[in-house]
């Protein structure tokens, strides 16, 4: 993910996932920061996970204009991660 030297705003988002498919839950619980070399991230985390799988994703780039929140992933959006259950 390209970015500029200067940007501070995090690159990806951290979550919690319980459960699967639709009725799974998502919670953000931190952020991460792409390295300059894009071969690795700082976490920081608000919560750590005892239950679920530890999610990260990339931040969206409507996301730039737009409020500092987002939605999670809707399902159709998360078929490529990990699968609970």
């Amino acid at each position: 993910m390209a970015e500029e030297k200067n940007d501070k705003r995090p690159t990806h988002r951290a979550y919690v996932v319980v459960g699967n498919g639709d009725n799974s839950i998502w919670r953000e619980i931190g952020a991460g920061w792409a390295h300059a070399d894009s071969r690795g991230l700082n976490v920081k985390l608000d919560a750590v996970p005892i239950t679920g799988s530890l999610v990260l994703r990339e931040r969206r780039p409507e996301e730039d204009g737009g409020p500092e929140r987002e939605d999670p992933p809707r399902a159709a959006e998360r078929r490529d991660g990990p699968r609970m259950g």
